[in-house]
């Protein structure tokens, strides 16, 4: 199942541009994100915005969000998170092997925050 996921995201974000395009898209992002004023750009390291999400509030955020919304930025509705969860949850309670969608995410989301995005993907 998450190489379901993985192989749709990256589908999403690699069909029909060609290497003109994405060469576009990666400069774009970048003059984009130079151009946030640094007045904007978070200076207090001891903001809770620093410290590592928990799978907690990965959780909460995913719910909060409203059914039937629109998309988040990978193209995948958030009732398919939400479905993986649900299927993980069904899963544990029959003491068979599972994906944890809210561990995966919080992995991901922490791993970005940390270290950043490889320049050698087309992830932004």
């Amino acid at each position: 199942m998450a190489e379901i996921a993985r192989d749709y995201h990256e589908s999403l974000q690699e069909d029909s541009l060609s290497d003109q395009e994405k060469d576009i898209r990666a400069t774009e992002i970048r003059n984009t994100l130079q151009e946030i004023p640094q007045a904007q750009k978070l200076q207090n390291k001891n903001s809770p915005l620093h410290k590592p999400l928990k799978e907690n509030s990965v959780l909460k955020a995913l719910y909060a969000s409203k059914a039937g919304s629109a998309a988040g930025i990978d193209g995948i509705p958030y009732e398919v998170w939400k479905s993986l969860h649900e299927k993980h949850l069904d899963d544990r309670k029959k003491d068979i092997p599972s994906f944890d969608i809210i561990k995966t995410l919080t992995i991901v989301i922490n791993d970005i925050q940390e270290h950043g995005v490889d320049d050698q993907t087309n992830f932004s």
